[in-house]
């Protein structure tokens, strides 16, 4: 491994808006590692909470909030694969929460899920994104 504290003209922090793939694009182009720590707090309504449950979709019905945990932890998880296979980027790490590891009718994994509009669910499917490429 290598030490970046030793020579930190390796390191370099980029900021990308991941709701904004023009953005991610400019903030990948050029790297050789990613390191995602995005994510984001939406509550959602409780009656909008049965929308994937009783419809089997993933995404949220008739939501075009992009800060919607579906478009922020899945959706910007799949375009910074996308663009870190288009610019030949081998390494890139994912930091989520505890929850997202655990099963998905685990005690917290449901309260999670329940308070913050399936964000640990949408967490995990882009992990599991991440893992597949």
């Amino acid at each position: 491994p290598v030490d970046m504290r030793a020579d930190p003209e390796k390191l370099a922090l980029c900021k990308g808006d991941v709701t904004d793939p023009t953005s991610l694009s400019a903030a990948i182009d050029g790297v050789s590692a990613v390191i995602s720590v995005h994510g984001t707090f939406h509550a959602t309504p409780l009656y909008k909470l049965l929308i994937p449950i009783f419809w089997r979709t993933h995404a949220p019905l008739n939501c075009e909030d992009v800060t919607h945990p579906y478009y922020t932890n899945y959706v910007a998880m799949q375009d910074i694969v996308s663009l870190c296979e288009k610019y030949d980027v081998k390494k890139v790490v994912r930091l989520t929460g505890l929850s997202c590891a655990m099963p998905p009718y685990h005690p917290v994994s449901v309260l999670f899920n329940a308070l913050l509009s399936f964000s640990g669910r949408y967490h995990r499917m882009g992990e599991e994104g991440l893992r597949s490429s």
